[in-house]
């Protein structure tokens, strides 16, 4: 599997765990490297989603913006 979505290259895996794995991908349309998670279980996406949205509001200097 070298992409995903048509749209990230996947260059290499980052780590796994219960929830999933991490890659460091390449994103064709922004021209940047970035990280993307998969999920294992369906039923982890609603969690997922509501973490994301909390993270999202978090505007704290220093700390990477998701």
């Amino acid at each position: 599997m070298n992409d995903f979505a048509g749209r990230y290259r996947i260059v290499s895996e980052l780590g796994s765990g219960g929830t999933g794995a991490v890659f460091l991908v390449e994103d064709k349309l922004e021209k940047r490297r970035c990280a993307l998670k998969t999920l294992s279980h369906i039923e982890q996406a609603a969690r997922f989603k509501r973490e994301f949205y909390t993270l999202a509001q978090l505007d704290i200097p220093g700390v990477v913006r998701v």
